[in-house]
């Protein structure tokens, strides 16, 4: 997992410890879910950052920003997600920001087995646009520097405009699963 997406999530905890279930799970395992609670705790699940799941957790936020926005306890879930995509959860970012996120960037050896895995990507009608466009920005560096070292994402910094400065912690958690 980035530093990014562990500088950026605010609370992760472990549903079983809290005595939560993460409910029925939609025919693709792998897409987001939320679920509110009346305690004011609401669960977002992000099984998947795969490049196929930006869209589903981009209209899941949008649906409920207004209300994901006032809930004081949000437990980002992340298990089992073996990462994807930085921007799938660019969504979510703006509900966990509270400072400035350091992003360390990403290189790639310049193999014709990853140019080729470059183009494959980006010629892929199902790969979002975003994706496709920093693919030729990166088989552009790959073709003049082969079999060396070239930039796919560099360092950077992201600083929102608004950030949520009170983010609550969630109350702890027994072994029996009950809040204290």
């Amino acid at each position: 997992m980035t530093r990014a997406i562990t500088s950026a999530l605010a609370v992760l905890l472990l549903l079983p410890a809290l005595g939560l279930d993460a409910g029925a799970q939609p025919a693709d395992e792998d897409l987001p879910t939320l679920r509110f609670y009346d305690d004011g705790t609401a669960v977002l699940r992000l099984p998947s950052f795969g490049r196929n799941y930006k869209e589903p957790i981009d209209k899941l936020v949008a649906e409920n920003r207004e209300r994901l926005s006032a809930t004081p306890y949000l437990v980002v879930d992340v298990r089992g997600n073996g990462g994807g995509w930085t921007a799938a959860y660019d969504a979510v970012l703006p509900l966990v920001y509270t400072d400035p996120i350091f992003r360390d960037g990403m290189d790639a050896w310049a193999s014709p087995g990853n140019l080729a895995a470059a183009r494959k990507m980006v010629a892929s009608e199902k790969s979002p646009e975003a994706l496709r466009a920093q693919g030729r920005a990166l088989i552009a560096r790959m073709e003049a520097s082969p079999g060396q070292f070239v930039t796919m994402v560099e360092d950077g910094e992201l600083r929102l405009d608004t950030a949520r400065r009170y983010l609550k912690s969630a109350p702890p958690a027994t072994p029996q699963g009950s809040p204290k």
